[in-house]
């Protein structure tokens, strides 16, 4: 029974100093993810040449942005493609799956319509 005992006390040693180890680590990774934020948050700050305030404001406006086109049906797709100037063709055809909703801009003229379109003469 004493080569268990002798064994069970060098593993518990062993999980102690890992444990230990294991807490030091977690900490130098919190401190190196926040430092990583920080220096992300002023890059975009000094690029987009505004205080934190306007900052984070902006930030929360946009996500608030991205969660109501998600609200409505668009995919994450649409919403890079509307962020990167897509017209609303077919590729990028914003129809809702779960309401059916067409997001498409009302007041595009299509070419197919425009040939059609007259004014009545007065």
């Amino acid at each position: 029974m004493a080569v268990y005992e002798k064994k069970k006390e060098k593993l518990a040693a062993k999980i102690a100093t890992l444990k230990k180890r294991i807490e030091k680590d977690t900490d130098e990774l919190n401190k190196a993810q926040a430092e990583y934020s920080e220096l992300c948050f002023m890059e975009i700050k000094a690029k987009e040449n505004c205080d934190e305030k306007q900052l984070a404001d902006t930030l929360v406006k946009e996500h608030n942005l991205i969660q109501l086109l998600r609200d409505k049906g668009f995919s994450d797709e649409q919403i890079i493609a509307l962020a990167n100037g897509a017209d609303g063709s077919a590729e990028s055809n914003p129809v809702s799956e779960k309401h059916g909703n067409d997001h498409r801009n009302p007041y595009v003229v299509s070419e197919e319509l425009e040939g059609q379109m007259s004014f009545a003469d007065n």
